[in-house]
């Protein structure tokens, strides 16, 4: 769904708009995004996977289902937000090798950061400016960009295994007993 959006050719947004992915099911979008708009994933049930650099600069927001990043550059330019009071849990997947450099926000108990293919990683590390350095996989440290002002104080970074050779990273409120990978 193009929202005062200008699609010039498949997977090309200009202007000012929104794409959104809202009904169910898989979709792989090949083409480049490009434009000030931004990228919505609100559609229970479906993944969308990224294939391809991107260049919109509005930012992504997820409030429902899965966003595989699976090229770097695949999130733009903008941020990457979770939506507060999502009513589902909505998934970032981050293929090996493609991290993200954007900021990420609003990540909070209710999303997952799911590191495909990475192995299970043994170490979540917090350190300054919110950089999260998940280490211990098969592919190396993996950095996340953290939004700054986001506070983490109380809560503790959990590292699980995905069922796929990957880690599923989640955030739990922090208590001597959840303070695995923090």
């Amino acid at each position: 769904t193009a929202v005062n959006t200008v699609v010039r050719d498949v997977g090309t947004v200009i202007d000012d708009g929104t794409l959104a992915f809202i009904p169910g099911g898989a979709i792989r979008e090949a083409g480049t995004i490009a434009g000030r708009g931004a990228l919505v994933l609100a559609g229970g049930g479906t993944t969308v996977a990224l294939t391809s650099a991107n260049l919109y600069a509005g930012g992504t927001e997820l409030a429902n289902g899965t966003l595989d990043l699976a090229a770097p550059g695949a999130a733009g330019t903008g941020s990457i937000t979770f939506l507060d009071g999502a009513k589902a849990t909505p998934t970032l997947q981050i293929e090996p090798g493609d991290a993200p450099d954007n900021t990420v926000s609003g990540f909070l108990p209710s999303a997952i950061i799911d590191l495909a293919g990475i192995g299970l990683a043994t170490s979540a590390t917090l350190g300054a400016n919110n950089l999260l350095t998940i280490s211990g996989g098969s592919f190396g440290p993996v950095a996340l960009h953290f939004d700054p002002g986001q506070s983490y104080a109380s809560y503790a970074f959990r590292l699980t295994a995905d069922g796929h050779g990957g880690t599923e990273v989640t955030v739990v409120p922090a208590s001597p007993s959840s303070a695995t990978g923090a």
